[in-house]
């Protein structure tokens, strides 16, 4: 593949790239989300979410990890980030004993709270 670097078109074409090469794995585009990709089977579904030039991998199955980072790897070079605790502002934990996975802005919110002055109130309603 020649490098897309310095191009206009490098989006569009690392889109197209990457497209083929999911799909040639058997992921499909879902409708409501082209950045999100889906492959089902009978016990295992795996989504992968693409994030400019970033892939996050939500498996079912160590197994279908390797698999896919396999397919992966054949077709980019690629940098294995480990499990993800952020992007985009977005904070991440994984409590595997609960098998519960927390996402938060809490920092971010932080900020833009900071930025115009204001503090956080947290205020619980009761049943009526």
């Amino acid at each position: 593949m020649k490098t897309l670097y310095d191009l206009k078109q490098s989006g569009c074409e690392w889109n197209i790239e990457l497209n083929n090469q999911l799909s040639k794995c058997g992921y499909k585009k879902i409708h409501s989300d082209s950045c999100v990709y889906l492959q089902k089977t009978a016990d295992q579904i795996s989504i992968i979410t693409v994030w400019v030039d970033d892939l996050m991998l939500f498996l079912t199955s160590t197994e279908t990890r390797k698999i896919i980072k396999h397919d992966i790897l054949g077709a980019f070079e690629v940098t294995d980030l480990g499990e993800l605790s952020k992007i985009v502002g977005i904070e991440i934990s994984h409590d595997r004993v609960q098998k519960k996975i927390t996402i938060t802005q809490t920092n971010y919110i932080d900020v833009i709270l900071l930025l115009f002055a204001m503090k956080m109130v947290v205020v619980t309603f009761r049943d009526m």
